[in-house]
């Protein structure tokens, strides 16, 4: 069975956690406070699917790493890893403070770095598992007054298309929407 690790339980990311449960994959989700996870709890429940929940904070590294040990000690693998985490930011650069450029900067993008290269020894050394990021237009085309987040979005685009370069090689195959392992 595989077991996506799927990282956000805030609309699309419930989705894809109840639709991936209920096709028969084994699914583990993050939070980064699993104390307010009441309603989602609810959702699981009416959907009649069993996810485990784990903490994580995308700003703290070490809870990334447990994240992706407590899988690997439990399955022994992590087939596909969907980056889906972000937060909403909308703020002209001149307005927003140095801490909030950087919390949207670490949010949106260093996230999905931090997860991926968590999860990059295992898929590496087992030369399978897929990286899918969720995201936004906000990636492609920019928005006026909203600097920063388009910043981090095309940001994120960046890393991915950079995977996609190594497809050449004996690791990943990525495109702007995944990363897979060649069979």
């Amino acid at each position: 069975m595989h077991k996506p690790y799927i990282r956000d339980m805030h609309g699309l990311g419930v989705a894809l956690v109840v639709q991936a449960t209920q096709a028969g994959f084994k699914v583990y989700t993050t939070m980064r406070n699993l104390a307010r996870r009441g309603t989602l709890d609810k959702v699981v429940q009416a959907a009649g699917v069993a996810v485990e929940f784990l903490e994580l904070d995308v700003q703290k590294s070490d809870t990334i790493q447990a994240a992706v040990d407590t899988i690997l000690v439990t399955d022994d693998q992590i087939d596909v890893l969907i980056n889906n985490a972000d937060a909403g930011f909308v703020r002209a650069m001149e307005r927003a403070s140095e801490a909030e450029i950087n919390g949207a900067l670490d949010v949106k993008f260093m996230d999905v770095v931090c997860c991926t290269k968590g999860c990059m020894p295992h898929t590496c050394k087992c030369r399978s598992g897929q990286v899918i990021r969720i995201s936004s237009v906000g990636e492609l085309i920019a928005q006026p007054f909203n600097e920063i987040y388009c910043a981090a979005k095309f940001a994120v685009e960046g890393f991915t298309e950079s995977l996609a370069c190594i497809s050449r090689l004996p690791s990943p195959v990525a495109s702007s929407s995944n990363a897979r392992y060649p069979s």
